[in-house]
């Protein structure tokens, strides 16, 4: 592993405030919801980010999604911090799904949640109020507002907590980040790193303002997350050639591309809490980078 410096980008100290709704502060479980046609080649990788996020192994790694997920632990809701502990339910649902191809209409956000519902009412999943229920939908599978209105999101129904998120193939400057020329992707696709950049975004945001507005945002509505679009903390290179990009990695040595995660405590995007500063060549961000980078 060796850092790769590149171009960054400027940008000031940014802030959220507390509005008095609570944090996830007990043990995550993550329900994994796998609506259309999901492939193992797609599904593990996907899979292996949760299970990187409590991996005691990775505690304090730089650069590790565990030590991403630290970031998190420093938003609390009185004396009550995020949970350090996220587990992924050995439960996992398969839904087949009409192709968009075939004429399928696209499903709305109430689609959405009803398919959790259904789940939990069916007794094929538990109601926990500390779980997040994630509906993840294949290529081709369409969304209403996919693509024009967000990437994935995440939000709230009485107990139940839940996020959906897309394979952006048709949504690729948008929804996904581009590794520079010559370089691979974590995963070999650009499409799959970019739902499961997307999918670290909604997680993060779910524990920090499970609620949407009601926990930690700014007065726009922007959370955690939002609010480092297009930073990407320290990147890393492989010795491969050509060389794999990347700025976390997880158990099993599996490389990810994970948003950056605003410190509240310094208004700076991080990937990690062991990340030291540096300088902007060398795409260390936490500290105002103010030069443009080299």
């Amino acid at each position: 592993m060796r850092p790769y410096s590149g171009r960054v980008p400027s940008y000031a100290a940014k802030s959220v405030s507390f509005k008095g709704g609570a944090v996830m502060s007990q043990p995550l479980e993550v329900y994994l919801i796998w609506h259309g046609t999901w492939p193992a080649s797609q599904k593990t990788p996907i899979q292996k980010f949760v299970d990187s996020i409590s991996e005691a192994t990775l505690a304090n790694k730089p650069g590790s999604v565990k030590d991403w997920w630290n970031i998190n632990r420093l938003y609390k809701s009185g004396a009550t911090f995020v949970t350090p502990t996220v587990s992924r339910s050995n439960t996992e649902i398969d839904v087949a799904a009409a192709s968009a191809a075939s004429g399928q209409t696209p499903l709305k956000k109430a689609d959405l949640l009803a398919l959790i519902n259904f789940q939990i009412l069916s007794g094929s999943l538990p109601r926990i109020s500390s779980a997040v229920y994630v509906i993840l939908t294949s290529s081709d599978v369409d969304v209403d507002g996919f693509g024009s209105d967000f990437c994935a999101f995440h939000d709230a129904s009485g107990s139940i907590k839940w996020a959906w998120v897309g394979m952006p193939d048709r949504f690729l400057a948008r929804c996904t980040h581009a590794v520079a020329a010559g370089l691979e992707y974590p995963n070999g696709d650009r499409i799959l790193d970019g739902a499961i950049s997307n999918f670290a975004h909604v997680l993060s945001e779910t524990v920090v303002n499970p609620k949407p507005g009601a926990t930690w945002a700014d007065d726009a509505g922007n959370e955690n997350v939002d609010l480092c679009a297009d930073i990407w903390g320290t990147e890393y290179l492989t010795d491969d050639s050509p060389a794999v990009q990347y700025n976390t990695v997880g158990v099993d040595d599996y490389k990810f591309f994970l948003p950056t995660i605003l410190n509240p405590s310094t208004g700076f995007c991080m990937n990690g809490l062991s990340v030291l500063p540096g300088v902007c060549g060398t795409k260390l961000f936490n500290y105002p980078c103010d030069t443009g980078g080299v």
